[in-house]
């Protein structure tokens, strides 16, 4: 990727204020090669010029701040507008999903339904076993001590994940413990109505 020069001296404002359509701008997508100049595509649509780009090279993903400016002229000869930007940093994609925490090579991981793996920024009071929820935002480049995974969750927020019925772990309540107590309860039903036939047997 190359340095993006920047264009804040490039954009030429109409001070018509007839003729401005002034709106906050606040969205995320990536900085993109135009035909003269670098461009920010938004990831819900349209090309806009950017006042500043930062320290952002072409094919980052950035959220960037400001006001938009429909009609505004500048040399790129192209786009929907013009960003007078306020500020501009990273956009990492959001996650909320739920998973079960397993136990990995150097440390704990998340592994969500579809099979990706991340490492945590916070376990809470949660270990390897337990299915939690989670929300933050992934770091598909970040650097861990665990060595493997998808990527990193910057954490701001766990909790329990429970589906329906469920106990620790989104494991069934009657799990563990319980379960060995059926056997013994089916034992007794049987010896109960053993006894009731030999009782009306009795009776004249």
């Amino acid at each position: 990727m190359h340095p993006v020069p920047r264009f804040s001296t490039l954009i030429v404002m109409l001070c018509a204020s007839t003729a401005l359509a002034d709106n906050a701008f606040n969205r995320c997508g990536r900085l993109v090669s135009g035909v003269e100049c670098v461009l920010f595509e938004s990831d819900t649509g349209g090309l806009f010029v950017l006042s500043d780009h930062g320290q952002f090279n072409v094919g980052d993903r950035v959220r960037v701040r400001g006001t938009l400016v429909s009609n505004c002229i500048s040399i790129c000869m192209q786009g929907n507008g013009c960003i007078d930007v306020s500020s501009i940093e990273p956009c990492l994609p959001a996650f909320n999903a739920c998973g079960l925490l397993i136990q990995g090579t150097e440390c704990v991981l998340l592994r969500t339904n579809s099979g990706a793996t991340y490492a945590l920024s916070d376990l809470g009071d949660f270990g390897a076993g337990d299915r939690v929820r989670v929300r933050g935002v992934i770091d598909a480049d970040c650097v861990s001590i665990c060595q493997e995974g998808d990527g990193c969750i910057q954490v701001e927020s766990i909790r329990a994940c429970r589906g329906g019925i469920g106990g620790p772990g989104g494991r069934p309540p009657w799990c563990g413990v319980g379960i060995q107590l059926l056997p013994a309860a089916a034992l007794g039903m049987i010896g109960m109505r053993r006894s009731i036939r030999r009782t009306n047997r009795r009776q004249p």
